[in-house]
């Protein structure tokens, strides 16, 4: 029984290991996609329930890039979905002009620091060339748009899977935005008062499958907010991932076609 009861410790140990270490192979295997010049391509849908009944939402399908130390540059084709419900709503409100601006495709590109946006209301009223509206932004905007969680930030996809339950390929958990801000650059951009703020202790539940090379094919990510109208809003996003290492090269659009802040302000 004494000698039972010593190897307890070990196969405990035996026991925790592996998974430890599964955290760490899967953070390195993101790792080795960090090749300049190559990237992943993606599709993604977002539904938004209020109280239980969806709304709206949208389709979205891109390319991300990625460099030596993570994103570097997206792309991305966004076409709006809603409800019968709400159309009919926004009949009442609005135009038709009006609604086909709202429920236009919207095409965006980020690199480095910037953010062009065409289509929808971004664009809408800037002159003829003027085919784009620049704005600040991170390089991975044009991806994470809707998706709440960034797998391509190291430090973020170590902090969901140390936090996870494992079922074959696919992990599963939840996370405040409050502990993912500590983590990732994205959320602090998106929610600056998730440190501190009502907005943080919002929880985040998300779900994520692996490949045969261990690199992520699916996040499943939702959370749940009240809004001032006493709603309950809940946004849900399916992002799928595939091609990885697929040669990449995105770049700003030209320069002859961003519109400068001074015709954006007039066309407002």
């Amino acid at each position: 029984m004494k000698r039972i009861l010593a190897l307890i410790p070990l196969a405990a140990a035996l026991v925790c290991a592996p998974a430890q270490a599964a955290v760490t192979d899967l953070v390195a295997a993101m790792k080795k996609q960090f090749v300049p010049g190559q990237g992943v391509m993606f599709r993604e849908t977002t539904r938004v329930h209020f109280d239980g009944t969806y709304m709206f939402g949208n389709k979205t399908e891109g390319k991300i890039e990625l460099g030596t130390k993570g994103v570097v540059a997206a792309e991305s084709t966004r076409t709006p979905t809603v409800s019968a419900e709400l159309v009919e709503e926004m009949k009442e409100l609005a135009d038709s002009q009006q609604m086909e601006t709202e429920l236009e495709r919207v095409y965006t590109v980020s690199v480095g620091d910037r953010l062009y946006v065409n289509g929808g209301t971004a664009t809408k009223g800037l002159p003829a060339a003027k085919l784009w509206a620049p704005s600040r932004g991170l390089p991975a905007e044009a991806a994470f748009e809707n998706q709440a969680v960034n797998i391509f930030e190291p430090a973020t996809l170590k902090k969901l899977l140390a936090t996870s339950k494992r079922t074959g390929v696919e992990y599963r958990g939840s996370l405040a935005f409050k502990a993912l801000s500590n983590v990732s650059p994205t959320v602090r951009w998106h929610r600056p008062g998730a440190e501190y703020g009502i907005d943080g202790e919002v929880r985040v539940h998300w779900r994520l499958w692996l490949d045969e090379r261990d690199l992520v094919k699916r996040l499943l990510t939702m959370w749940t907010v009240r809004t001032n109208d006493d709603i309950l809003m809940t946004t849900r996003t399916d992002s799928r991932y595939f091609d990885w290492g697929t040669g990449l090269h995105i770049t700003p659009p030209p320069a002859e076609n961003v519109a400068t802040w001074k015709e954006i302000q007039d066309a407002a």
